[in-house]
């Protein structure tokens, strides 16, 4: 039977446009060091060398291609288990199972379109992502994906730089910290370089500024170089190799005659180019679109001989401030301590208790000592004139190492059962409460009403 001419151009037009709307899916298996690719068509294959072999079908659920228009490739997130992956741009969600052998959107997240060139990892079963950029400006928050609402929820940081893109960063050797330098600035059609070198604490989520990127740091980053993270650094492709590792604050030159690196211009996907990260090594690969286009080239490096290679090092930044920062330190501190004197004395007003002593005893002798704990950390930061960050209330209470779900849901539960009992026996509504930093009014920090601080503050459960 003859299938008619309009149906088979209809059919094909079809398949055409699905392929055109199927982003790049790439990642490198590291045991078997083979390049793997998921096809629209709902196979697995593997890239032999020559062309594209199929290993196998992948049963896709919840798979739009609508949702793919304008991205170009679905990033994998190393270490992650299942496999995810991040759509760049948009931080849609996807998961390949291979226990399951299944392929889905994961996420319910609705197209953002700001969080192209973010830096993304996974830590603690969690999926996180910083910075990035969209809509014509770069921003620095810090976000992970919850598995259980499925969705993005921000993370309130400690100070730290307002503009981050994944140009120069690393972890340090313990994957407890994230170091980060040479951030894209765009303000519109204005592109600046951040030339300030952050640390990030990602127990704590606490910012430290490390110094300034040298001259001739600078001058090497600005020959338009092709940057490539491995676990104790940045490789620096051009005609001397170089290694930048923040952490260490130095700049080796790599020494050819101990490896011969050789990457490409550009550290892209895009047309099959690319380097993928194993567990011990660096592969950079070509795979042609078409198997009439050649046999694919790569080229497989290990850590150990990379930092075998490391000469000459010198620093990458400069640390210390200049003079004018100490004169606004000195200037702010004389400021806070002239409202703090303010504060207190405003504060020795006595308290008229609205409720008997007998109310009072029976609250205090109701609290466990996590409660306790907790009312004794905001009291301090009530006498300083701060709030209390939810960061903070995670290490008072020892939960780092919980969750972010969890921490979540401990703390809110321990705040709304505190402020239960204090409205119950001393007739005291939000003896807790939650507000906008005044020094940062991307974070919300946990106070006391002042009602219940005069009450803290001078009760003997307290103060002794």
């Amino acid at each position: 039977m003859k299938v008619p001419l309009h149906i088979l151009i209809f059919t094909v037009l079809s398949l055409s446009a699905v392929a055109q709307q199927w982003p790049e899916v790439y990642w490198l298996d590291s045991p078997s060091e083979r390049v793997y690719s998921i096809y629209p068509d709902s196979t697995l294959r593997a890239w032999n060398g020559e062309y594209w072999e199929t290993t196998g079908s992948i049963e896709f659920i919840n798979i739009d291609t609508s949702d793919f228009v304008g991205v170009e490739r679905l990033v994998a997130i190393r270490g992650s288990k299942p496999l995810h992956f991040t759509a760049t741009g948009t931080q849609q969600v996807y998961i390949y199972d291979d226990k399951t052998n299944t392929f889905y959107r994961d996420d319910a997240t609705y197209h953002r379109g700001y969080n192209f060139q973010s830096i993304k990892w996974w830590r603690n079963d969690t999926l996180f992502s910083l910075g990035g950029y969209g809509f014509w400006h770069t921003h620095g928050i810090l976000s992970y994906y919850s598995n259980t609402s499925k969705e993005w929820h921000v993370i309130p940081t400690k100070g730290g730089p307002l503009h981050i893109t994944d140009d120069i960063y690393h972890f340090s050797d313990d994957g407890t910290r994230l170091y980060f330098t040479y951030s894209s600035v765009i303000h519109g059609s204005d592109t600046e370089r951040q030339t300030e070198v952050w640390s990030l604490n990602l127990k704590t989520k606490k910012w430290t500024e490390l110094g300034v990127l040298n001259e001739q740091v600078l001058a090497i980053l600005k020959s338009d170089r092709q940057a490539i993270p491995v676990p104790f650094g940045i490789l620096l492709n051009g005609e001397q190799k170089h290694l930048i590792d923040l952490q260490h604050n130095r700049i080796d030159l790599i020494e050819s005659s101990v490896i011969d690196l050789r990457f490409r211009s550009k550290n892209t996907l895009k047309n099959g180019n690319g380097t993928l990260i194993g567990e011990d090594y660096l592969l950079d690969y070509h795979v042609p679109r078409s198997s009439n286009i050649g046999k694919s080239i790569g080229f497989r490096y290990e850590f150990a001989k990379i930092d075998s290679a490391r000469r000459n090092p010198e620093k990458v930044y400069l640390t210390g401030w200049p003079l004018w920062i100490w004169g606004v330190i000195i200037a702010g501190s004389c400021l806070l301590i002239f409202i703090l004197i303010r504060v207190y004395l405003k504060l020795r007003q006595p308290f008229l208790k609205g409720s008997t002593v007998q109310a009072e005893e029976g609250f205090f002798q109701s609290l466990d000592k996590q409660e306790v704990t907790l009312l004794r950390a905001l009291l301090r930061s009530e006498m300083r004139g701060e709030g209390l960050q939810s960061g903070p209330i995670t290490e008072i209470m020892g939960w780092e190492e919980k969750s972010w779900d969890n921490q979540r849901k401990w703390r809110n539960n321990l705040i709304k059962e505190l402020n239960r009992r204090a409205q119950e026996h001393l007739n005291i509504e939000q003896l807790i409460y939650r507000e906008k930093n005044p020094h940062d009014k991307r974070e919300r920090v946990y106070k006391l009403n002042p009602d219940g601080f005069r009450l803290l503050r001078d009760s003997l459960h307290f103060t002794s």
